[in-house]
Parts: C-alpha cells; sequence; structure tokens
C-alpha cells in the first residue's frame, strides 16, 4: 500500500506496523499471513473507499462544549476514496497514475473536501453553507468571520498550484537501504510487543485481532522515529509524540474482519489508557466510483489571496 494513503487511512501507527510485520512470511503464523493479506486486499482493485470514525469515552463532564464534542464524535466522518486512472490496473499497480478525494462529512453533509488528481494536480473545497448543521455555539464576531469566509469561498473548488507538490524543499524521499532499514526496525518491533490471533468472527466474516502494550510498541518504535527524523527534521513532532506515550499506560487491541475471500472489510483499532478508551472504526468498500478533476475550479493564487485579505481588512475595520 502507498504510504500516503496509508497514513491517511486511519491515522494509526499501528497499520502501518502490522504491514510490515506481516511482510516476513517465512516466520508468520496463520493469523499473521491473514493480516497481511486483509491490509494487501486494500490495493486490490481499482477503487478503495475508506469511511472512518472516532470515539472516545474521555470526554466527560457538563456543559455545552462537552456535549457539543460528544455530538460531533458521533456524527463525523472522514471519508477517503481513491481510484486508479486506468481501471484496468488495480491500485497496487497504479503508480502516479492514481486519483485520491478526502472528505470530512458531519452526517449526510460535506463539510471540507481535498482532491489529488493523477498524483499531480491538488484541488480543494470548504462548503461552508453545510457547516450550519454542526451543533455547536458561535459567538457574534465568529458568525461574521465565517460570513465573509463564505462570501469569499462560495463553495467553489479551488485548485493548487501544481509546484506545491514538486517543490523540493516539502520532499523528503526515502532510498531504498534506508526504508528496507525502516522496515525491518518496525518488523522487530511488531513481533516484540504483539500478539496475533483468531477472533470469533461474525456475521460469516473472519477476524484477526492484533494486540499488545501501547507503551511497550512506542518505545519499540523510538529506534523507527530517531532514523525518520534523521532525514532532515521531518518529524520532530513524532519524536515528542513518542515521549509522551512511552510514559503512559495502556493497550490496544486491532481487529480485522474479512470476508471469504479474505479481503478487509472492516478495521476496529481501540487504545485502552488510565481508565479511558478511544476507538476507531474503519469501513471499507471497492465501488466502482472514478475520481475526477472538478469541473470549473478557480485557481486558488496570490492575487486571489491578496483580494480576500483586503475585502476581509476592510470589513473589519
Amino acid at each position: 500500500m502507498r504510504m500516503r494513503r496509508s497514513a491517511a487511512a486511519g491515522g494509526v501507527v499501528l497499520l502501518g506496523v502490522i504491514i510490515a510485520g506481516c511482510s516476513s512470511a517465512d516466520t508468520a503464523t496463520a493469523p499473521q499471513k491473514s493480516a497481511a493479506a486483509a491490509i494487501t486486499s486494500l490495493d486490490s482493485s481499482p477503487y478503495l473507499q475508506l469511511t472512518e470514525s472516532v470515539s472516545t469515552d474521555a470526554v466527560t463532564g457538563s456543559g455545552t462544549s462537552v456535549a457539543e464534542t460528544q455530538a460531533i464524535l458521533k456524527n463525523a466522518r472522514l471519508v477517503i476514496s481513491a481510484s486508479s486512472d486506468d481501471t484496468s490496473k488495480n491500485l497496487s499497480a497504479a503508480g502516479q497514475q492514481e486519483s485520491v478525494d478526502v472528505s470530512v462529512d458531519y452526517g449526510s453533509a460535506t463539510l471540507a473536501s481535498l482532491r489529488l488528481i493523477d498524483g499531480k494536480q491538488l484541488y480543494f473545497r470548504l462548503d461552508i453553507s453545510s457547516w450550519s448543521v454542526l451543533p455547536i455555539t458561535l459567538s457574534p464576531s465568529t458568525k461574521s468571520t465565517i460570513s465573509e469566509l463564505q462570501t469569499f469561498v462560495g463553495d467553489r473548488w479551488f485548485s493548487l498550484p501544481s509546484s506545491l507538490l514538486t517543490n523540493k524543499s516539502v520532499k523528503n524521499d526515502l532510498s531504498k537501504t534506508q526504508a528496507t532499514q525502516i522496515d525491518t526496525a518496525l518488523l522487530q518491533a511488531l513481533t516484540k510487543n504483539a500478539t496475533f490471533s483468531a477472533g470469533p468472527g461474525r456475521n460469516g466474516e473472519t477476524e484477526v485481532d492484533i494486540s499488545g502494550s501501547l507503551k511497550n510498541l512506542v518505545t519499540s518504535l523510538e529506534p523507527v522515529i530517531g532514523q525518520l527524523q534523521q532525514l532532515g527534521g521531518a518529524v520532530p513532532a513524532v519524536g515528542a509524540a513518542s515521549t509522551s506515550l512511552s510514559s503512559v499506560g495502556g493497550d490496544y487491541l486491532v481487529k480485522l474482519f474479512t470476508d471469504s475471500s479474505g479481503s478487509l472489510k472492516e478495521l476496529t483499532a481501540s487504545v485502552a489508557s488510565n481508565g479511558k478508551n478511544v476507538a476507531l472504526d474503519m469501513l471499507v468498500g471497492h465501488e466502482a466510483t472514478p475520481i475526477t478533476a472538478p469541473a470549473g475550479a478557480t485557481p486558488f493564487s496570490k492575487s486571489l489571496i491578496q483580494q480576500f485579505v483586503q475585502g476581509f481588512a476592510s470589513t473589519s475595520t
């Protein structure tokens, strides 16, 4: 699976660890092999849809802000879709000839979308008119700001300069040797700290469970994080997060549900720490839905940004 889609699909370090760890076929157990096949199946079609939601009991207390946060978490979703530009090729063979759409949804409304076409052209849309569905209380000044933004954006698609994707200053490619070293470190972390087992399954689906200590896993990943940081300081935040997580007790549990062919249908990941739980649910689909460039997109140019800033400043005085 391509790294950018893996990172987007869940924001869970464990998923990347599973992919690397299960790639060692010589000593892999049956549950490990099933997990590897399930992850590989994500790219075994020209199309992919991932629908993700998060739940937690860590948001507690009373008051308007707590109730609003709980309601947002209950109804918010991240939807990631990908399609091969050549529908005769699976995503695993698409290379750069692949398009990806990421949207933030609340209920039936789409709040924002980001779309990458052919791995080269980037588009975005803020559907501000739909933000009214969010159960939040806004101050008069915030309402005014949103109104100004609505006037400027107008729920339309914008295209971003392709230089944003080709600028060498934002690139950080791994050499083959570096990638191999990182894969090896990930494998060692997995085999030392995770337990693979066959779960009970449900509705005719097969289940594989991966579990372990969050502290042990994060601690074992520190060498990998160190290697990534040496590539130019690309992930300083990850290093800080690892220091924080390694001091927190807790356990993780990842469940993979597959159909009779071994294709992944749903992934759940949960972390329990200090009596609180955070859970991710990811539904998988392969509907034949091509991702195309939005028609009539407005170039998001420097002059357009200046126009917005000037207009916003004039209304604020």
